[in-house]
């Protein structure tokens, strides 16, 4: 059996991948490829799906993101901490692979694909989750295993993950500051300690790594996976709406402020307000907009440098060819923007909050977060 494993990396057009695998999933089912179930009543529904000729599937969350459920109940077992509580209704982690086990029975795939941008946590928790992953999955020394990631330059996407990190409510230090020295530590920065893990788990192992740039962005997450791996992936109607949509970085030092001040109930419906303003603001756009200094970025260039020569080296070719522009300022400054965006939003934009969102923008004052250039 061939088994494909997405490993994330986070804010990488992940949920859009998942929920695609997830809608086609009874489609995939007939052409020898499996998509698998984690919850009795999803694997049902796949069952009930594949014996009609139904071609689709409704994606809910534990349909679209099984394996993400699947690799949080795992780090739980681990950790001793729970999975989120978007994650309803899942059976014990070792009923999820009986189930997955069931599945590879009834179906007798000739592909095996698992997607969870979770799974990028697994070696820096503890790199035995990986082999626990494969023995509970009943693989066996035949099965071809190839690895997928897609990974962004370390300056782009720190600032999706950090905006990623405040949507999720967490009261966290801005940007660069604390913020990135902790970041540097883990798999957001060390993009090594993410995959090395899956490299030794199991030797032979296959890696397809692809830079997540402006040919993921334009052709989607979807088309570059399906091709890369060679899968004919069924298209599916695509959703008017952006899926995870990443807020303007002009706003995101405000919503993360939000995360201190606001109540627990307040903080995601001020950020979702957030998203909406994003879409309104006519400000600096987001890629011109300087978040690090010049300071952050030479350190952070220094300490990947080395990370990218291995990626490279395990890609066969240069992974990141624009490492060069992490040194590079942008031409706006964090702080002006900020000023720009929060006198738009005060004068004509706070229809979009409720009366407590309201008096804590009122109350906000621009802070500047790393020196201003020189000149």
């Amino acid at each position: 059996m061939r088994v494909v494993i997405f490993v994330g990396h986070h804010k990488v057009g992940s949920s859009a991948l998942q929920q695609h695998l997830g809608a086609v999933a009874p489609a995939l089912v007939r052409q020898g490829l499996l998509y698998p179930a984690v919850t009795q009543r999803d694997f049902e529904a796949l069952q009930s799906a594949v014996k009609s000729g139904a071609t689709t599937q409704k994606p809910v969350r534990n349909v679209a993101e099984a394996h993400n459920a699947l690799a949080f109940s795992m780090l739980a077992d681990e950790t001793g901490g729970t999975v989120p509580g978007f994650h309803e209704n899942l059976p014990p982690t070792a009923e999820m692979f009986s189930l997955i086990r069931e599945q590879i029975a009834l179906f007798q795939p000739d592909t095996l694909v698992l997607a969870a941008e979770v799974f990028a946590n697994f070696a820096a928790v503890n790199p035995d989750l990986i082999r626990t992953l494969y023995s509970e999955l009943g693989l066996i020394a035949s099965d071809d295993i190839e690895i997928f990631t897609y990974l962004r330059r370390i300056d782009e996407y720190l600032v999706s993950w950090h905006g990623q990190r405040v949507r999720f409510g967490q009261k966290i230090r801005a940007l660069p500051g604390k913020a990135l020295a902790n970041y540097i530590k883990g798999i957001h920065f060390d993009y090594r300690l993410m995959i090395e893990a899956w490299q030794t788990a199991r030797p032979g192992t296959g890696f397809v790594l692809r830079p997540y740039d402006n040919v993921v962005k334009r052709d989607g997450s979807v088309a570059i996976f399906a091709s890369a791996m060679g899968l004919d992936l069924p298209p599916v109607e695509k959703s008017a709406n952006t899926v995870n949509q990443s807020i303007h970085r002009a706003v995101l030092d405000f919503a993360r402020q939000a995360n201190f001040d606001l109540e627990d109930h307040e903080k995601p419906k001020f950020f979702n307000a957030m998203l909406r303003v994003s879409t309104q603001l006519d400000v600096t756009p987001p890629a011109q907009i300087e978040m690090f200094g010049l300071t952050a970025r030479i350190m952070m260039y220094d300490r990947f440098a080395p990370i990218n020569d291995w990626l490279s080296n395990l890609h066969g070719a240069p992974l990141f060819e624009d490492l060069d522009k992490v040194k590079e300022m942008r031409p706006i400054d964090e702080a002006y923007a900020n000023i720009d965006a929060l006198a738009h939003i005060k004068s004509s934009l706070m229809h979009e909050f409720t009366k407590p969102e309201k008096a804590f923008v009122l109350q906000l004052a621009v802070s500047r977060n790393f020196a201003a250039r020189r000149g």
